[in-house]
């Protein structure tokens, strides 16, 4: 019978300790990486929606400059009827007509580009 040398059995137990932590390392890394990705995903859906609601909200200020041009003093429907123009609405009823909040088609609530016309008797 051959003795077995506890050299070889320690050099195992290293070689599985280091296998072990570097299996570890990547796990971390990995999740590290996707958590970031995620994040980042998340921040461009939300660069994305910003940037829709800022060309929405210039489209509603055209609509305004419009129909200031268009009337001498231009009521709240003529507004309206300009941001129609515009394609940012389909129908009258997205304008609340006491608040002066747009709801686009894009299901965005632009609030106080209509403060000026909301008093204003039609």
């Amino acid at each position: 019978m051959k003795k077995k040398n506890i050299n070889q059995k320690g050099i195992t137990l290293i070689a599985l300790v280091v296998t072990v932590t570097i299996l570890l390392i990547l796990a971390g890394v990995g999740v590290a990486s996707i958590t970031r990705e995620k994040n980042t995903i998340k921040e461009a859906d939300i660069a994305k929606e910003l940037a829709e609601k800022a060309a929405l909200e210039e489209q509603i200020e055209a609509a305004v400059l419009i129909a200031k041009q268009k009337y001498l003093n231009p009521t709240l429907d003529n507004v309206i009827d300009e941001i129609k123009n515009n394609e940012v609405i389909t129908n009258r009823d997205q304008v609340n007509r006491d608040t002066g909040a747009v709801k686009t088609n894009l299901g965005y609530v632009i609030e106080g580009k209509l403060n000026d016309y909301i008093r204003k008797i039609e």
